[in-house]
């Protein structure tokens, strides 16, 4: 399941949708089958048909117990329909005239039943099938001859599909549960020649007095025993059933079965022959086996069989080594152990039986580690089958053996000096086999569900399997291979919690105290802990459903936590709240089980917090290889970690936020540099955790007031200091390597965390400086304005803000001699002008805003030096002789601009810092004209306040964006541009209510027409995004036009919904283009003129549904309105044709437009009013 899985339920949808598909399936089949009038079956159907019923049934692959209660009404019916085929097959003549698209129906028949048998089982569907004898003759009689046989006995010459041969093989078998002897139905009309070239080949001297019908059914199996496709396993039944019958094992057909079968094996002198003839031979052995459960029927063969399949081994020769080579021989080999093992152990063990069965339990451990999956789970099935039958002290030594396997390939950490914020991990699993481990996690999963582990030897089993739902564990391409193991662990926890009772779990413990739960299930509060191991299973459980990465876990771990909850309630801490919380499809997307339910749980117990705090920070979390799932991580780190206060105050903040910072940081410094994963989210788990302290002046003012201040002096500064002594430690190693994306971003936020600190730090600093007295802090506000510091916003803010009085505060704070985190400010500012030139976009975006915080700590001598050597770096030529991107350095300016003009006094005929930065960005914007730079620019641009401080300074650029038609090998590159300038456009209608200044509204209207020209214009991108300008533009406000449109016109306020909801590809939305212009009552012909530059490429040069609606979108509005559309339309086009007679591009399309308007008769309405331009 992909890890973000959709959320809907689609249980429920299925559910839903059996009850209205399957009555229908049941419709759909009887016109299938039969002819109008009901009493003869077709001779053939539509293939198209056949396609449509199966996918109908496959939909309920998941959970096949859906189609239960429609089986008895679809398969019989099938089953007479395909009898009906049989008894009376289609001419040569109607077989010969077989189309293409027609399949006979006894093939869509069988198809259809195949089908069912894949969803449902075999054998559940063979009992719906008719156990009349009288059909034997015939399905035998079908299947030998493969082919249709008209009335002349002429070969209708069409070979039986693979689902036709298995169908009736699975049938046969079916019918040869028959209660009285074959003899008594053999046919005596399959004469000896006709029996002898059945039988060519069979390699089998009969029994005397065999039945026809016997050797003819034995025949057929053997052909089909080699093929590679279900058929075999359809013969191998029918081979089975048949040599399994008392009146056949009379006449010795068992004994000469299985002597053919060991001799096939046996054999070493024969040609290799295909491995599937093998595969088939060794099926039929352990079907015989397995059927034969309960009996002594096979008693006698056990020691031959076990000797034979003991020799297959990869050094034993071609054959051997052949058989041995493939996954589904070894799975056949394994049920052969298993049948072995079972039947003698109901035996009395003499030192033979007793060293066979010993060998065949040693071989199904040995199949543990097999490479194949399918194999080590039928090994696991096989010993959970096999143990429960042993003595106590042998089934014991297997679990021993076991456990002790899983011991060779773990290692047990210490954990004296752990802590709650360390990581969770208790074990290393660097030297374990990842098919090793599930294997055998498997078998003591599955030795729990049969309940063949005594209770006191659950505590060491359990050790392993809570240690399997934390495997994980790297392949060398560094991909995950330890999801297996985790999902047998949760089937292990699943079924301990379904069949041992809470009493009996009372005296279960972990025997080692490595474990997260262990840690906590002490801490239970007293009455509600009467099954310890239950509530750290619980918890195991939550951090696997909330945190594991991949979906099947999650899923798996939430089915067993509603299990443990719902088996023993009263055992586990907020029981109903926990399984409502981690409900099965909650979990189902990745993002959600960690922001949603990881964080709903934690709440609901200090036990689950603690776990789920300590999972963050370990391979679930922190270390996880997907960047984007470590920020999530941070997030909800950093949510916990606040979720812990209470109230706002300093013994709070203390007790509940600087350790976890603490630990945080401290781990840090020790990983190697090569850990770049953890180290990401190491640094932002911390950023996150600080960031949570959210001391604005009100909040300031109340810590001092109420005696915190102290307290939060000492807590701030400690964290202060330790910050500070990070960014050096990673400062002091960027001298060895270059910074990465990953670092620059972790450290940037943690920087931009820290800022809110150092600044209440410098505050808190004045306040001491007075003597702390709770009095003083009016007192300091009214003489210096200081605490002003602690309500600067993290930059760019949400809003529009002055930051005049924040910059005049922190001077004052410089010039007074208490700010002391120059240290800090020295090393951020190197860090950070070593991460100017990476290119990542999350890196860019969160290094930009750093750098914009970073000029608040600044006092205004240092902040012009910087800002200027900012503007210098924009100049700079990379080794090509190109000028470097400087994408950060473009987007920090951006940023500060609204910044720089603030408390800035400069020497008259100087540049303010403000114009100096206007003048370098319009000199990039004209000397660098890739489209690259453009959209960069523009982007900045849009994501600002300079966008809506500095509109009219910046229209220049819109303008030429939109003018963008640039066209080179890749195309029309130009669009991207216009994409960019669009979408700069609509921001002026979008942020910050920017219409209410005249100056904006005055650049919106200045920008209309070419705004209308790119919703017109034939690339459905650019289209698109001019749609989106106009409806930011036009119906939430008046800003084309003075007076306020009326109501009742197409682009009213009433209308704007439907605009809104419009496609871009549409007629009517052509139509609303058209009527557009109208609106501009200031300069009415520009408009119309750019509308009908772009309208004529999307007339003429658009796909054809372009053409069509546009085209039809101009007849209408000229039926419409004939006088004034027509005018305004036609004064346009010709201003057009006179303007760009040069311009291939417009010109073309123009004249295509022109002579469309003629065909349809528009521009004749004009008469005589109308006369060509000079």
């Amino acid at each position: 399941m992909d890890e973000n899985a959709p959320e809907i339920d689609q249980d429920v949808v299925l559910q839903k949708s059996a009850k209205g598909d399957l009555p229908g399936f049941e419709g759909r089949l009887r016109s299938f089958l039969w002819n109008s009038g009901g009493q003869e079956v077709r001779r053939h159907v539509r293939i198209r048909d056949t396609d449509s019923l199966v996918a109908v049934l496959e939909q309920f692959q998941e959970q096949p117990q859906l189609l239960d209660p429609y089986l008895q009404k679809i398969v019989p019916p099938l089953a007479e329909a395909f009898i009906q085929c049989l008894q009376y097959p289609p001419t040569s003549l109607e077989s010969s005239a077989i189309s293409h698209l027609l399949t006979p129906l006894s093939a869509a028949i069988c198809r259809l039943l195949y089908t069912f048998c894949k969803i449902r089982g075999e054998k559940v569907i063979v009992r719906f099938l008719s156990t009349e004898t009288k059909h034997l003759e015939l399905l035998l009689s079908a299947i030998e001859g493969g082919i249709y046989v008209d009335d002349s006995s002429e070969a209708a010459k069409r070979a039986w599909t693979w689902e036709e041969r298995y169908a009736t093989l699975l049938w046969l078998s079916q019918l040869l549960l028959a209660p009285f002897d074959l003899e008594s139905i053999s046919s005596a009309s399959f004469g000896e020649d006709e029996l002898g070239e059945v039988l060519s080949g069979s390699e089998v001297a009969w029994p005397a007095n065999t039945p026809t019908v016997s050797q003819r059914v034995i025949s057929l199996a053997f052909r089909h025993l080699s093929s590679s496709g279900r058929e075999r396993e359809a013969a191998k039944l029918l081979l089975v059933r048949i040599a399994l019958r008392p009146d056949m094992q009379k006449i010795g057909i068992l004994d000469v079965l299985v002597q053919w079968a060991t001799k096939a094996l046996s054999d070493t002198s024969q040609t290799l022959q295909p491995v599937h003839r093998y595969i088939g031979i060794l099926s039929f052995l352990a079907g015989l086996l397995s059927s034969s459960t309960g009996t002594n029927e096979m008693n006698r063969y056990l020691y031959d069989i076990f000797r034979l399949v003991e020799q297959i081994q990869p050094d034993s020769g071609p054959i051997f080594a052949s058989i041995h080579e493939s996954a589904v021989a070894r799975k056949n080999i394994i049920k052969i152990y298993r049948g072995v093992a079972i039947l003698l152990l109901r035996t009395s063990l003499d030192e033979q039986a007793f060293e066979i069965m010993q060998g065949a339990i040693v071989a199904l451990l040995g199949f543990l580690g097999d490479e194949s999956t399918p194999v080590r789970l039928a090994a696991s099935k096989a010993l959970s089958m096999v143990v429960p039958k042993l003595d106590s002290d042998m089934s014991v030594q297997v679990v021993q053996a076991i456990v002790d396997e899983l011991e060779n390939g773990i290692s047990w950490h210490k954990t004296e000096q752990r802590t709650e914020f360390s990581d969770s991990q208790k074990y290393s699993f660097t030297d374990a086999n990842v098919l090793l481990w599930h294997g055998h996690i498997l078998t003591l999963s599955q030795l729990l569900y049969r309940r063949a582990i005594s209770v006191k030897e659950i505590s060491s089993v359990l050790d392993y399997v809570v240690a399997g739902l934390s495997f994980e564990k790297r392949d060398v391409s560094g991909l995950s291979v330890g999801t297996s193991v985790r999902d047998a662990a949760c089937f292990g926890v699943w079924a301990l919690a379904r069949r041992y009772t809470t009493v009996e779990l009372k005296e279960v413990h972990l025997s080692c105290p490595h474990s997260k739960a262990y840690r906590t299930h002490s801490r239970v509060l007293a009455g509600t802990s009467p099954a310890p191991i239950v509530q750290q299973l619980a918890i195991e459980l939550i951090v696997s459903a909330s945190l594991d990465p991949a979906g099947n876990i999650r899923r798996g771990s939430s089915a067993a936590l509603q299990e443990l909850v719902g088996r023993h309630p009263d055992a586990i801490a907020n029981g109903i709240s926990l399984v409502q919380v981690i409900d099965y499809h909650a979990v189902a997307r990745r993002s959600t089980a960690l922001r949603e339910v990881a964080f709903s749980a934690a709440g609901l117990s200090h036990l689950y917090f603690d776990a789920v705090v300590s999972a963050l920070l370990g391979w679930r979390g922190i270390r996880d290889a997907s960047a984007a799932v470590r920020r999530d991580v941070a997030n909800v780190f950093g949510q916990l970690t606040w979720s812990r206060v209470p109230v706002m105050n300093g013994l709070a903040i203390s007790e509940n936020i600087e350790a976890p910072i603490k630990q945080v940081l401290g781990r840090y410094l020790k990983l190697p540099a090569r850990e770049l994963n953890e180290r990401h989210g190491l640094l932002l788990c911390a950023a996150s955790a600080i960031s949570g302290f959210s001391v604005d002046q009100k909040v300031m003012k109340s810590l001092l007031q109420t005696g915190d201040g102290l307290e939060i002096s000492t807590l701030v500064q400690t964290i202060v200091a330790q910050v500070g002594d990070l960014l050096i430690a990673v400062n002091s190693s960027l001298k060895e390597r270059k910074p990465t994306d990953l670092l620059a971003e972790s450290v940037s936020s943690l920087i931009v965390s820290v800022l809110p600190l150092i600044r209440a730090s410098t505050c808190l600093r004045r306040w001491k400086a007075v003597g702390t007295p709770t009095n003083s802090v009016n007192d300091i506000e009214r003489e210096d304005g200081i605490f002003e510091l602690c309500d600067t916003p993290t930059w760019p803010p949400e809003k529009i803000y002055s930051p005049a009085r924040s910059l005049s505060s922190m001077q004052t704070a410089i010039d007074g001699g208490y700010f002391e985190e120059s240290s800090i400010v020295v090393v951020a500012g190197q860090l950070l002008a070593q991460f100017l030139n990476l290119m990542e976009q999350e890196t860019i975006e969160i290094v930009a805003r750093t750098c914009a915080n970073y000029i608040f700590l600044l006092d205004k001598s240092e902040r012009r030096v910087l800002v200027e050597s900012w503007v210098e770096g924009l100049r700079i030529r990379g080794s090509g002789g190109r000028y470097v991107d400087g994408n950060i350095i473009t987007q920090t300016l951006f940023y500060i601009l609204p910044v720089l003009g603030a408390s800035e006094h400069v020497q008259p005929g100087s540049l303010t810092l403000q114009e100096l930065v206007i003048n370098e960005l319009r000199w990039k914007w004209a000397t660098i004209k890739t489209t690259d730079n453009r959209v960069w620019l523009l982007r900045c641009l849009r994501h600002t306040h300079a966008l809506q401080m500095f509109a009219y300074t910046f229209t220049a650029w819109i303008e030429d964006g939109l003018n963008d038609y640039t066209i080179n090998s890749q195309g029309d590159i130009g669009r991207h541009v216009r994409i960019e300038a669009l979408k700069t456009a609509a921001a002026l209608g979008t942020s910050y209510d920017s219409f209410a200044s005249d100056e904006n509204l005055e650049v919106y209207r200045d920008l209309f027409g070419l705004i209308l020209r790119s919703a017109a214009e034939k690339n459905d991108s650019v289209r698109q995004a001019a749609k989106q300008a106009l409806v930011l533009g036009i119906p939430t406000r008046s800003v084309v036009c003075s007076p306020v449109p009326d109501p009742t016109d197409l682009c009213s306020f009433e209308y704007s919904a439907v605009f809104v909801d419009l496609s871009p590809k549409s007629q009517l939305y052509f139509e609303i283009l058209l009527k557009l212009p109208s609106l501009d009552l200031k300069s009415a012909d520009k408009t119309w003129l750019l509308l009908m530059q772009g309208y004529v490429t999307s007339a003429h040069a658009g796909s054809e549904d372009i053409i069509n609606a546009s085209r039809a979108a101009i007849a209408s509005v000229c039926a419409q309105d004939p006088v004034r559309a027509i005018d305004s339309m036609s004064d346009a086009l010709w201003k057009l044709l006179r303007d760009k007679i040069g311009n291939d591009r417009i010109i073309v399309s123009l004249l295509e437009v022109i002579s469309f308007l003629f065909d349809a008769a528009v521009i004749h309405q004009l008469e005589n009013r109308f006369a060509i331009p000079s």
